[in-house]
């Protein structure tokens, strides 16, 4: 699914970053990286990567 970035959105941020907007744009409709965090102060790496 492409995302459709409404008119007024795009004149908005072209008008607050000028050139840079297409730079934005392309991290707009780029895939996400999925990750997540591990507090390490609860659970060590070790101890992290043995569940399942």
């Amino acid at each position: 699914m492409k995302l459709r970035i409404k008119p007024e959105f795009e004149k908005k941020y072209k008008k607050i970053l000028g050139d840079e907007y297409e730079k934005f744009e392309k991290v707009l409709v780029s895939r996400i990286c999925k990750s997540f965090r591990v507090n390490t102060l609860k659970i060590d790496e070790k101890n992290f990567t043995k569940i399942d």
